[in-house]
């Protein structure tokens, strides 16, 4: 889960960083970059679809607001959902 502000986007790209180095460790894992701040959207400087462009592309992008709660509850949903969908690769072998 990776929360960036649409109105500093630097935290964009210091989202994507992290991210890389995220999916280099752990490779495949779930992953969903959220927009905070959408009450203040007409401020914001960048967009869902360059966010997601910069964020390293192929990953959910969301508009939330963690002051007003707005798509907070979406947003966990469709984590959870994204990870019971997601195949599991643990060894069944028991030892």
């Amino acid at each position: 889960l990776y929360v960036v502000d649409p109105t500093r986007p630097r935290t964009v790209d210091v989202a994507s960083r992290l991210r890389g180095r995220v999916r280099g460790i752990v490779g495949g894992a779930v992953e969903l970059v959220l927009m905070n701040k959408v009450d203040l959207a007409p401020e914001w400087e960048i967009g869902p679809p360059e966010v997601g462009a910069r964020a390293g592309g192929n990953v959910d992008v969301m508009e939330v607001s963690a002051l007003s709660g707005h798509g907070v509850d979406a947003a966990f949903h469709r984590l959870a959902r994204r990870m019971v969908e997601m195949p599991c690769h643990a060894s069944t072998e028991i030892v």
